[in-house]
């Protein structure tokens, strides 16, 4: 097994380690595939994603907030993680009504955290650094960290490693983006390696489709890739111009652009279906989005550090 884990002694529950990749599905016709995503497109028009049907209904406006990296929902107790790239680089925790609930623990020095996302009762957090640190979901300490494992099973450490994307599939597996060596890891959620794989883009941001195909965005393109890194197609949508964070609601791919005031909402096959309008103005930019479990919230982080306005919004969906 290649791997490196630093633990300390934290309880956490985890789940059995995840199993290892299948290949994927191959040879699939390409009309039927469109045919497919074109009905399931439009059966969420005729109900439920309609345009206009979201409202903000919280502002997270916490003056320690500067340069806002990812975001994480923990669907146990609707807490939503904040990291803060700039900020004594901190991941801020805020319970369902925005109020803060604690900072994880900062004996552990993170340099630059810029990815967080949450898996069996933890936070693990990319911080621009060769490793993947974790940290207890409801009180925040510190638990360990582990290293990822480029291609062909080698550890560089911090010598040229930056990891930033980080999301989980469907499987509790973690997937980590090196935006350095232009490649995926992907560990169990115990941190122990599966596979590794080159990719085209800088895995700035990473998501997974319901389908566990792997959505990345480098700020300049968003593609969608298997679990080996094989292209299945290029993502476009309107006035496409800085894509920064994204996510999937159901069966949507959402994105945001740094330079749109709007959510874009896509089938996971990459073809553009409408957005969601937001209370912000253009120019004031969008860095992520998240979906809290049942796909009825949208958290969207933007603002700028040098204008005082970081915050995270908080979308609900109306019944």
């Amino acid at each position: 097994m290649v791997c490196l884990k630093e633990e300390v002694a934290e309880d956490i529950a985890s789940p059995s380690k995840g199993s290892q990749d299948s290949p994927a599905a191959s040879g699939q016709d390409s009309g039927a595939r469109d045919d497919k995503m074109e009905g399931i497109t439009q059966q969420l028009q005729k109900t439920e994603i309609n345009t206009g049907i979201w409202e903000r209904a919280l502002v997270i406006s916490d003056s320690r907030l500067r340069w806002l990296g990812n975001m994480a929902h923990n669907p146990t107790n609707e807490d939503i993680a904040v990291a803060d790239y700039t900020n004594a680089s901190q991941v801020h925790v805020y319970d369902m009504n925005g109020k803060p609930k604690f900072t994880l623990d900062a004996t552990q020095m993170l340099h630059k955290p810029s990815g967080v996302a949450y898996t069996t009762g933890k936070y693990c957090v990319t911080d621009c650094t060769a490793y993947v640190r974790y940290y207890n979901a409801y009180n925040g300490k510190y638990c360990g960290r582990w290293m990822s494992v480029y291609p062909g099973g080698v550890q560089k450490g911090n010598e040229g490693a930056n990891l930033e994307g980080i999301c989980v599939d469907r499987a509790s597996n973690i997937l980590v983006g090196d935006v350095g060596g232009y490649c995926i890891s992907k560990h169990t959620s115990d941190g122990d390696h599966l596979v590794s794989f080159k990719v085209v883009l800088k895995p700035d941001y990473l998501a997974v489709t319901p389908e566990d195909n792997i959505i990345i965005s480098d700020q300049r393109c968003v593609q969608i890739v298997n679990q080996h890194g094989q292209l299945i197609c290029n993502v476009q949508y309107p006035n496409m111009s800085l894509p920064q964070g994204v996510c999937c609601c159901k069966e949507l791919i959402l994105v945001c652009d740094w330079n749109s005031p709007n959510i874009y909402r896509l089938t996971q096959y990459g073809k553009y279906v409408d957005y969601i309008p937001t209370d912000a103005t253009q120019g004031d930019g969008c860095c992520c989005v998240t979906v809290n479990g049942d796909g009825t919230q949208i958290f969207v982080s933007r603002g700028h550090p040098d204008n005082n306005n970081s915050r995270v919004e908080v979308y609900k969906l109306k019944k």
